[in-house]
């Protein structure tokens, strides 16, 4: 009898207490897991979004230029495809080239801020983004830089400055339209004027000059907060008018 009693005992309160810690231990695992693997999703999604706000920049300013050429008469068939006629527009597309690509709004290529400035001790806003070293022993102060970021509004085709039309984005960078109109939610663009000495791309045309636009994004991803950086650089050539 007392035998039989022994062998139905239950669990003793150690036993209970280490199978809660190994299911607790499970469980926080398998959130951890889970928890990773959104952030990872999420911040997947703010760079791919961030990617196409910058691929927008970039097919603006290539439109703008290739239309500038043609409004210039500075096309060629074998560099540029220049098969539609002229339009009413085309010259207002023309002084909007030449203002992005005039001597004052031009960055100066050693005083281009270094990208890695914004770093996880700064925040990604307007105030802050440009108030750092340029890495090559020059200071670069905010009003000294910021007033040459530029970005262009996707709705009108309009240059705007990024000093006064930017702020803090919301949740990735972007370019806001809200009723007051196209805002940078940090995105920018540096303009820096090169040159190439001798470079012929046929019989008829001379590369003299060329553009390097650097677009650069940033933001502080809502997981986690980490400072998340983007940047490409497009180079547009400007062929010397025969």
């Amino acid at each position: 009898m007392m035998q039989n009693i022994r062998s139905r005992r239950g669990d003793t309160i150690i036993e209970v207490l280490l199978a809660l810690t190994i299911f607790t231990a499970a469980i926080m695992g398998v959130m951890y897991v889970m928890s990773n693997s959104i952030g990872v999703s999420q911040r997947s999604l703010e760079i791919t979004q961030t990617r196409t706000q910058i691929d927008n920049q970039i097919e603006l300013l290539r439109h703008i230029h290739n239309i500038a050429l043609v409004s210039s008469g500075r096309s060629n068939s074998g560099l540029y495809v220049a098969a539609r006629p002229r339009m009413s527009g085309d010259s207002n597309i023309l002084k909007t080239w030449k203002s992005i690509t005039a001597a004052d709004n031009l960055i100066p290529p050693n005083r281009l801020p270094a990208f890695n400035s914004v770093d996880s001790v700064q925040k990604c806003t307007p105030e802050t983004v440009f108030s750092s070293s340029s890495g090559r022993g020059l200071s670069i102060s905010n009003g000294d830089v910021a007033n040459r970021a530029f970005f262009i509004d996707p709705v009108t085709g309009e240059i705007k400055k990024f000093v006064g039309n930017s702020r803090a984005p919301s949740t990735f960078a972007r370019i806001a339209q809200s009723a007051s109109g196209s805002q940078s939610e940090m995105i920018w663009i540096f303009a820096v004027k090169g040159s190439v000495d001798k470079a012929t791309t046929n019989s008829s045309i001379m590369i003299t000059n060329y553009y390097d636009f650097h677009i650069r994004a940033c933001w502080q991803s809502p997981v986690g907060g980490e400072i998340q950086r983007l940047g490409t650089i497009v180079r547009l050539y400007e062929p010397a008018q025969r």
